[in-house]
């Protein structure tokens, strides 16, 4: 649950997004400092036939934390569902309305 945050919030990730990213989508590369970095590569999946948006953007340290932090399911997305499996759209926003609930938080707490 607390991946699936952080993918939202740090990266402004559609739940579409949210569910099909992960490891293939990173590499390493340098800020213009120099310093090390881990970056994220991915097309968005809105208007990916029509009208293709390719983000590249640096992984926020907070973000990268959680994901070292998640155990690895050696899946393509970082994301997976209740049957160790990848989620549909649909069944992502049902888990995180699950997952809120449990949290005691209103309906209107989905994600994008």
């Amino acid at each position: 649950m607390r991946l699936s945050i952080e993918l939202i919030n740090a990266l402004a990730f559609r739940r579409s997004d949210a569910i099909r990213a992960g490891p293939p989508n990173t590499y390493a590369g340098h800020l213009d400092d120099d310093r090390a970095a881990i970056f994220l590569k991915y097309t968005q999946f809105k208007n990916r036939e029509r009208k293709p948006v390719t983000v590249d953007t640096l992984v926020p340290a907070e973000l990268l934390a959680v994901i070292k932090a998640t155990t690895p399911t050696g899946l393509r997305p970082w994301l997976v569902g209740a049957r160790s499996g990848s989620f549909t759209d649909q069944g992502f926003t049902d888990w995180f309305g699950g997952e809120m609930a449990k949290a005691g938080l209103p309906a209107r707490c989905t994600p994008h």
